[in-house]
Order: structure tokens, then sequence, then C-alpha cells
């Protein structure tokens, strides 16, 4: 978490704690995994690291609340431990409890110096009777731990006891899912809520049906579409596959320093969604075990209606092979977070491969307030950041997220055919599965029946067949008319539709005086028009009149089991940063 602000609110940074400055400063407040490299004395697996600069010496301080009763421990002796240790030279650290009422009850850690080595640190005070007047709710008692203002310092192992005796007792150890257990009381209330929708289309995913170009492809320099509403680059070309743990994204890494960018956009009324509430990001991801660690990074912008979306090869903006998104396009503007927070928050994936392996990283806090912005948000837009700084680095993500609310959650569950459907609001095709357009198949083709025409001329009957037209429908409705494109099911040509003339299901091919045609055989799109294109549809009115697809000739007479057809593949394109 970082903080660049000028006078902050109390800024949550983890369940019950708070900091707490005055002043123009920075801090930069992050989670460190501890080892055999940086033993401790409470043997603790987490310090909490916070890296502090220019605030107003004095007003820094480290929180946390109990709730509902300004008489606790009143008479009695409490005890203070802090393991902690610092970069750079020594300096001096303190606690006390203070009242709802803000009186000072007792020093339970004196100033204590404290130096670049480990050291757990003890204290008590007895507290004196109470003469606090709250009341719940709002009636409380608060430890509050007094920090320079410019300090690079490491803090885990809080207790406080409180005893009948001044005793300082060491740090009680305990597990980690015992100290999960202590944190319920904070994430009951949000927890009550039911599973949202993520406002987001096709990242969950394993259920992303990638309709455009398959599975597998290298993500480029230049921006494009990877998969259904995923634009993507990157800093130095690495490759997209599907993962065999998840379902989800495999992003192969393949050189050192180096960074991917995953774009979606939204536009009118889904757009106008991230103007109603405060919004959170879930990022559902682990990396291999190739490398140290990978970094994520999230950003969220907004843009009025007279704002354009950039058309790939085009994006947002350009990400560093640190991961840092600087943002480019014209008339975007990024959405602030609460509190001076940095927009972009750093979470470092774990060094695992285990799909249960701690691998939801939350990032909280996005809101509109500005008036103006808020009536004219017609278009929105994610920007998340993956980095590594090892070749072959492999990041798995299972789903990225963006909920309503203060508590980010991995997206609502759904069925494929549900997600298959959002995504054909904006890209829909006739081919099966993530078979890539321009593909020769039968499976997924359209057809339309041609009439079957026939000709006497004196006692010889023959069969001709000319062009018709045809109309489709749609799967699902698109956000606006869409452009269609039509492939040969035989050929897999662009801007061609087959027709066959088949007899008791088999090819004719017609041969013998006058015969014409060949079955099956491509013709350009040219040959019909375009009409009645709506979001739902279009027709194909043929302008070409005279043009046979089949004749059969005097030597050919018609056949009781003849029939003509045109079969098509299509793909209907309206896609955000396309069209």
């Amino acid at each position: 978490m970082a903080i660049s602000a000028t006078n902050p609110a109390p800024t949550d940074i983890a369940p019950g704690w708070s900091f707490v400055a005055a002043g123009t400063g920075t801090a930069a407040i992050t989670l460190v995994p501890l080892d055999s490299a940086n033993t401790n004395p409470s043997n603790a697996p987490y310090a909490l690291r916070l890296t502090l600069s220019g605030w107003t010496a004095g007003s820094v301080f480290l929180k946390q609340r109990f709730q509902q009763n300004g008489m606790l421990w009143a008479g009695e002796y409490v005890s203070n431990t802090v393991t902690a240790r610092l970069d750079g030279s020594p300096q001096s650290i303190s606690a006390s409890l203070i009242d709802s009422n803000n009186a000072v009850l007792g020093v339970v850690l004196p100033s204590t110096v404290i130096n670049e080595s480990w050291n757990e640190f003890t204290g008590h005070a007895l507290l004196p009777a109470t003469t606090n007047p709250d009341v719940p709710p709002a009636a409380y008692i608060e430890y509050s731990l007094a920090l320079p203002s410019n300090i690079d310092i490491y803090l885990t192992s809080f207790q406080l006891v409180a005893q009948d005796l001044p005793l300082e007792p060491k740090f009680e150890q305990e597990s980690i899912d015992r100290q999960i257990d202590h944190t319920f009381h904070y994430y009951r209330d949000p927890l009550i809520f039911k599973p949202i929708p993520s406002l987001l289309t096709g990242w969950d995913f394993a259920l992303n049906p990638a309709q455009a170009r398959g599975d597998s492809m290298t993500i480029t320099t230049g921006g494009a579409y990877l998969w259904d509403q995923l634009i993507g680059t990157a800093s130095a070309d690495c490759a997209l596959a599907r993962s065999t743990l998840s379902g989800g994204l495999a992003i192969t890494m393949t050189s050192a320093n180096s960074a991917v960018q995953l774009t979606q956009y939204l536009s009118g009324s889904q757009a106008k969604k991230i103007a109603a509430s405060s919004w959170s990001v879930n990022v559902n991801a682990w990396k291999g075990t190739v490398g140290t660690t990978a970094n994520v990074k999230v950003y969220l912008f907004r843009a009025p209606a007279a704002t354009v979306i950039p058309t790939v090869p085009t994006v947002l903006g350009n990400v560093s092979a640190t991961g840092v998104f600087t943002l480019s396009a014209a008339g975007w503007t990024e959405i602030t977070r609460e509190n001076g927070l940095a927009s972009a928050n750093l979470k470092t994936v774990a060094v695992s491969s285990d799909i249960n392996a701690g691998v939801d990283y939350a990032f909280a806090g996005w809101q509109l307030t500005d008036n103006a912005q808020i009536s004219d948000t017609d278009k929105f837009a994610i920007v998340v950041t993956l980095a590594t700084v090892t070749a072959a680095t492999v990041i798995d993500v299972a789903s990225i997220s963006l909920v309503p609310g203060d508590i980010a959650t991995r997206p609502a569950p759904q069925t494929k055919d549900e997600v298959l459907r959002e995504c054909q609001y904006y890209y829909e095709k006739s081919y099966d599965g993530s078979t890539v357009p321009g593909t020769v198949t039968d499976v997924g083709r359209r057809y339309a029946l041609n009439e079957l025409g026939t000709r006497i001329t004196g006692s010889v009957t023959t069969n001709v067949v000319y062009l018709q037209s045809l109309s489709l429908i749609y799967d699902q409705v698109k956000r606006i008319i869409p452009t269609a494109t039509f492939y040969s099911p035989a050929s897999a040509s662009v801007g061609n539709i087959q027709g066959r003339v088949l007899r008791n299901a088999a090819d004719v091919v017609p041969a013998g005086a006058g015969a014409l045609g060949s079955s099956p055989a491509d013709y350009v799109i040219t040959k019909w028009t375009e009409t009645g294109q709506s979001t739902k549809g279009l027709v194909l009115i043929c302008n070409s009149t005279s043009t046979k697809v089949y004749d059969s000739g005097s030597t050919t007479p018609p056949s009781d089991g003849d029939e003509s057809m045109m079969l098509y593949h299509y793909v209907a394109d309206a896609r955000l940063g396309v069209i």
C-alpha cells in the first residue's frame, strides 16, 4: 500500500489496524515474509514494513481500537510486547492506551530505542479507575504506537495482556490459522452479503470462450485482442496459453524484467455503473516455481461520452518492464482511491504452483466523487499489469473481478453458457468452441436453401440454380450494429459463401451440353448486398441475378433427390476497441 497525501484521513491497513499521520508525506506499507535469514525473537512468519518520509514530527501512529468498551482493563496492569527492527540509525518508539474521551490511560511501552537487530520490546502500565463518560457503542479503548515521521521500520508480534501483577510476559506464539480466527469480527458484516457478479465480462478466465484467436498466442508489444473482452500488450513478447491447472490464463514471460498489460473496456450503461458506489478488484493468481516474485498492479480509468476508445493496436497506455502503467490516450482520467492511496497497489504473488495457496490479491477503495465526472461517465477501462524479473516465469491468472463495495471477492459463479452469451454481446461466430475463424470445418456452419429451378427446352428438362438472398439472425443481440465477415466452410476463404448442389446427399458435378458450375464452389460476398442490418442480424440481397450456381445441362435430367444450398461461417464483431 502506498500513501502520498497531505493530512490524510486514518487509513485501514489491516484488519483492526489503521495508519494515522499529519502534514505532507509518503508511506509505503508492505507485508514482508520472514524466513531463517530473518529470525526474530517471536518466530513470526511476517512483518509489517513501514517506510515513512516527510510527515509532521509526533503525528505518526499505528492504532488498533477495541470497540464499545471505554472502561476496559480499568484497575488492571496491562503489559505490551512488540518485536521490531529498522533500517538506518537507531530511533525510538512508544505506545499508550487512550480512551474515547481522549484520556491517556497509561504508557504501556515507554520510549524505546530500536536498531537494525530484531528485538522484543516490553513494557507495562497500571490503568487507573475509569473516568470515561462515553457509553457503547461510541465508547472504546485505543492502542496507539507512536512512530518517528521518517523511518524504515519492521514491526510484528504485538501483544496486550491484562493481569493483576506488573509482569511483562513474552509474546505468546500461535499459528496463522488461529490468528485468522481472531479477525472474524472484522469480516462478519461484509460476509453476510451474498456473492455479487463482477462488472467485467469473461474475466473468470476458465469460462472465457476465446472465440477470436483460440487459446494460445503470443502477446506482443502492440495491442491486440487476446481472448474475449481481453486486450493485451507486453513490454517484451511473451506467450499465452490456457492453464492446465486453473483453465485460466497461463502467461509465460520469455524475457527477464518484463511485464504484460491486460485491459477491458466498458461503455454506456455498463460504464455508468462505476459511478454508483465504491469498487474493489480481486486478482486470483499465482506463479510457477521458476523465478522469485511477480508483481501485480491495478488501475481504473473513466472517460466522458465524447472520448474515443483507442482502436487496437493503439492502446490506452504503455506498461514498463516493472509493471508501471502510463496513460497516453486523450480524454481519459484515472479514478482516484480513498484516503490518498496510490491508484495501483503493489502485490507480490507467492512462489507457488498450488492452486489453493494464498492466491487472492485484493485492491479496494476506488470511488468517483466528482459530480461532473459522475454525470458524464460513459466509458470505463481496467488495466491490470503483471511484472516479473526472471525469464520463463509463468503467471497463472484464474480470474480478475471488479465488484461494488469494500470487500474484493472472486467473480460470482456462472455457467459457460452464461459467459458465452455475455461475450457474444461483443463478438459472435458460427465456429465451434475455440476454433479460429478462417479454419476449414463444417462444424457450426450455417446454411440457406436455394430454390432449385427447372428449365424445359423442347423435350429436355434441366435443373438450374441461381444465387439467391439469405438472412442471418445472431445468437445474441450485439451492443451496436456489428461488422459481419463471411467465410467458406470448405476453403476457409474470407469474403466467400459456398454453393453446393446435391443429389441424394452427394455433390453433383454437371456434365454434357450446356452444363455449368461445380459443387462445391465459392462465391464472393460482393454478389450480395447487406441490408436490414441491426444488432439482431442482417439480410443478404443477391445483386447478381444472372449468376448461375448450377446448370445440369441437357444430358443430366432432374432427379427427385436434387437440392441446392448456400453454406457459410460468419463472425459478427462489435468489440470495444475494434469498432
